[in-house]
C-alpha cells in the first residue's frame, strides 16, 4: 500500500498517523465488509518497498502512531502477529471512529487560528454565494473556498505557505459549528492527505517560478465536503421557497442485484449488475467523491479471480490500469452518468476518482 502523504504534514509532526489514516482510508467504502487490516512497523527501505507491492498491507514507521490510533478508539481490537520477518498486528477497524480522527488531524494544520465567530460569519457567506451561483442547496466544497494566498517556491520549489488561509482556518470545526446552528448539513466527507497546494493560474503550472517571484496559489485539497444548505432564510432568499428544486447529488443504491444511479427524484437508471465492474468502480469512487483512491485499492475492490492472478504474473500497474479503464469505458457506455459524473483514472499520480462534471 502506498505509505506517502504530503511533506505538509511534517511540519506539525503528524506524518505517520496521516499516512497510516490515508492508507486505511484507501481500504474503505460503505460497501465494505471485512473492516480487518494487516499493519506493518517498516523499519528500513527493504521493509518500505515491500509494503508497497502488496495492496493488502498499510504500513506506519513509528510505534506511537498505533498508540495514538487506539487512544482515539480507531481500533476495535487489535492483536500483534508473531511474523520473524516483519513486526505486525491484525487491527479490526473502527470506520466511523477512524473518520473522526481524520477530521482531528486534518484540523491541526490550523496551527494560527482565526477567531471561530469571525470563520463561521465568513465560511458561510462564501456558501452562500456558492449556492446562488449553482442555484443548488447541495455541493461539494473543499479547503479551496477559504481563498488564496501569495507564495513563493524558492529553492526546490518548496512552499512556505505561512499565509496560506488553511493555517488559519480549522476547516472541519468551523462546517462542524454551521452544522450544529442548522445552517448547513455534512452529508460526506472524504479526504486525500496527499494534495498539494496548486496556482490558481494554469499557466503557472507549466513554468518555473523564479525565487523572488510570489504567484498565487489555493491551499491543497485534503479535504472535500459534500455539504447541503438548511438555513432557512438561505433557501428563501435563492429558491423563493424553503424547499429547492434542485435535484441533489445523485445517490446510488442497490435492488435485486443490480446498481442504480439517481438525481433526486428522477428516475432511476440501471448502471448493470451489483457483481459487474464498472459498478463497483462507480460506488467504490463514489464514496470519496472528489478524493483520489490509489490504483491498487481500485483495483483490488474490482477484480474478479482471473484479473487477480493475471495481476500476480503480469506487470501489476499495467494489469491494474488495464482492468479499471476498461470497467470505465463500461460506464460511459448508454449515457449512464448523463453527463454529470465522471471517473477520472491519472496514470501518473496511480490514482482514480468520481468527480462532477
Amino acid at each position: 500500500m502506498r505509505l506517502d502523504v504530503s511533506p505538509l504534514w511534517e511540519e506539525i509532526k503528524i506524518y505517520d498517523q496521516v499516512s497510516l489514516v490515508m492508507q486505511l482510508l484507501d481500504l474503505f467504502s460503505k460497501g465494505t465488509k471485512d473492516s480487518t487490516r494487516k499493519l506493518v512497523y517498516v523499519r528500513n527501505t527493504n521493509d518500505d518497498e515491500f509494503v508497497k507491492k502488496d495492496v493488502s498491507l498499510c504500513g506506519f514507521k513509528n510505534e506511537e502512531t498505533l498508540t495514538e490510533l487506539r487512544n482515539n478508539k480507531v481500533f476495535k481490537s487489535f492483536r500483534k502477529i508473531n511474523k520473524a520477518v516483519l513486526p505486525s498486528y491484525s487491527a479490526k477497524i473502527d470506520w466511523k471512529n477512524l473518520q473522526k480522527y481524520a477530521e482531528k488531524l486534518h484540523d491541526l494544520e490550523a496551527v494560527d487560528s482565526y477567531a471561530l465567530e469571525r470563520l463561521k460569519k465568513s465560511m458561510f457567506q462564501t456558501i452562500f454565494e456558492i449556492t446562488k451561483k449553482e442555484h443548488s442547496n447541495e455541493f461539494v466544497v473543499t479547503e479551496k473556498i477559504l481563498g488564496t494566498y501569495f507564495d513563493n517556491p524558492g529553492l526546490a520549489q518548496k512552499l512556505r505557505r505561512e499565509d496560506s488561509p488553511d493555517t488559519k482556518a480549522p476547516f472541519l470545526t468551523v462546517l462542524r459549528a454551521l452544522e450544529q446552528e442548522k445552517k448547513i448539513q455534512l452529508l460526506e466527507i472524504a479526504f486525500d492527505f496527499r494534495k498539494l497546494p496548486l496556482p490558481a493560474k494554469e499557466m503557472d503550472f507549466e513554468r518555473n517560478i523564479p525565487i523572488g517571484e510570489e504567484i498565487e496559489f489555493f491551499p491543497a485539497d485534503h479535504c472535500f465536503v459534500n455539504v447541503k444548505v438548511t438555513d432557512v432564510a438561505t433557501l428563501k432568499r435563492v429558491f423563493g421557497t424553503t424547499k429547492s428544486t434542485y435535484l441533489g447529488k445523485p445517490k446510488l443504491f442497490e435492488k435485486q442485484g443490480c446498481g442504480y444511479l439517481q438525481y433526486g427524484s428522477s428516475k432511476p437508471v440501471k448502471i448493470g449488475k451489483a457483481s459487474s465492474k464498472h459498478w463497483k468502480l462507480l460506488a467504490f469512487t463514489f464514496d470519496a467523491l472528489g478524493a483520489e483512491r490509489t490504483t491498487p485499492s481500485v483495483f483490488e475492490v474490482i477484480a474478479n479471480k482471473k484479473d487477480l492472478q493475471k495481476s500476480k504474473s503480469a506487470s501489476n500497474p499495467t494489469t491494474m490500469l488495464s482492468v479499471i479503464e476498461y470497467a470505465n469505458k463500461e460506464l460511459q457506455k448508454g449515457n449512464k452518468l448523463k453527463g454529470r459524473l465522471a471517473i477520472v483514472v491519472d496514470e501518473k499520480r496511480n490514482t482514480v476518482k468520481a468527480t462532477f462534471v
